[in-house]
Formats: C-alpha cells, sequence, structure tokens
C-alpha cells in the first residue's frame, strides 16, 4: 500500500498540469532561480532486520538545493542524516540518504506548482555492533511526487520595483517567495530481487519549506 502514494498522490495534485503553457518551448530557458528546501522525512524501510532490531521507520531533518533552468524543469541534490540504536544500545546504525536527479515541473502560476522527480539514491550507511563496525553505500533510484503551494509569510514592501511595474513589490531582500512543500516518494534498491545485505528502500513522505532565492 506504502508504495502506491506516489502515484495517488500524482492523481490527485497533477490534473493542472495539462492546461495548456506557453513555457515548455525555448523561451522557458529564460527562467533560472536558485532554491534552498528544508523538509521533516518520515521514512518507513523496508528491510524487515531494521523492525528486528532497530525498527521500521524514522523521522529525521534533511536539506535540499536545487536549480531551476528552465521553466519546467529543475535539477535537484537532497541529503539527510538519522542514527537508531538497537539490541538496548548494543548496537547502532546510521544513514545518510543522498538524492540527485532531476524535476518536472507544473502549474502556470507561482501559488501552486507540482512536481515530477526521477533520480540517483545514495545511501552511506554505517552499523556498530560489539567488537566490529560495517559501513558501506547502496545505489538505487529515488521517485518523488508532490506540491509546492506559495504562501505570502515574506511580506512585501510597499515599494514598486520600477515605475513600470507598479504591482509588483520587493520581497525579503535575496528571497523571492517562501514555498509549503508536501512530498511523497519511493527510494528503491535491489530491484527485483537483485543485490544483498541491507535493503535500505524505503517509502519517503516529506513536509518542509522552499526558500526561492
Amino acid at each position: 500500500m506504502y508504495k502506491a502514494l506516489p502515484f495517488i498522490f500524482y492523481i490527485l495534485f497533477f490534473p493542472s498540469a495539462y492546461a495548456t503553457d506557453p513555457g515548455w518551448g525555448s523561451a522557458g530557458f529564460s527562467t533560472q532561480e536558485t532554491r534552498l528546501s528544508f523538509r521533516g522525512i518520515g521514512e518507513a524501510w523496508s528491510d524487515s532486520t531494521f523492525g528486528s532490531v532497530y525498527r521500521s521507520d524514522r523521522f529525521f531533518g534533511s536539506i535540499g538545493l536545487s536549480h531551476r533552468f528552465h521553466y519546467h524543469y529543475a535539477a535537484y541534490i537532497e541529503g539527510g542524516f538519522t542514527r537508531v540504536d538497537g539490541n538496548n544500545d548494543q548496537t547502532a546504525l546510521q544513514l545518510i540518504p543522498m538524492s540527485i536527479g532531476g524535476s518536472l515541473l507544473f502549474g502556470s502560476n507561482k501559488r501552486v506548482e507540482p512536481f515530477l522527480g526521477l533520480g540517483v539514491s545514495f545511501v552511506n550507511f554505517l552499523e556498530q555492533v560489539p567488537n566490529a563496525t560495517v559501513s558501506g553505500t547502496k545505489m538505487g533510484m529515488d521517485i518523488r511526487t508532490g506540491v509546492r503551494i506559495g504562501t505570502r509569510f515574506l511580506r512585501r514592501t510597499q515599494h514598486p520595483l520600477t515605475p513600470s511595474e507598479p504591482s509588483e513589490y520587493r520581497t525579503t531582500p535575496g528571497i523571492k517567495q517562501l514555498d509549503v512543500e508536501i512530498m511523497v516518494g519511493q527510494r528503491i534498491h535491489q530491484m527485483f530481487g537483485i543485490g544483498d545485505g541491507f535493503d535500505l528502500s524505503a517509502t519517503r513522505l516529506g513536509v518542509g519549506l522552499q526558500l526561492r532565492l
């Protein structure tokens, strides 16, 4: 059921993606924007070992950076950190998940922006057990979808940007807009049963804030 969440989210939030939008052509490259994201991520892990020794899910923080190089395209990188203890604190597992990929951005206004992302996932793990340490990095696939909703949390001043644009007003210096972001995704490792060791696949749910710089 959890693995179906990204597709359910897509159906609920993506109808606006099919609206007529002139930004799909080469003119869309005139849009250049850097974004900084802070998210709380909840992960439900697929490996049954986590549930028996540690736990089956975890909530932790992550930070992301993306660059919108086209009206409808962006590249992103995201990283987080979490640590869990097990066996009455005799063992510990540390995970550093990272994702690098690209996103399709939909919607014709700045208030609502559905998105769909696909990339590569890297998870660095380190397990400490009595008299031993096991570490490594697993590579897999990152799939995500969600929606960003523009807010008015950053109050605008009453000074127009230019005399020719009296309806546009300055925001907080260096920040164009603050968005609330809701994201669901899937990290896929050992696809089709290929691979051994830890299966670091996870269903992911994220909620956070994004700064458009």
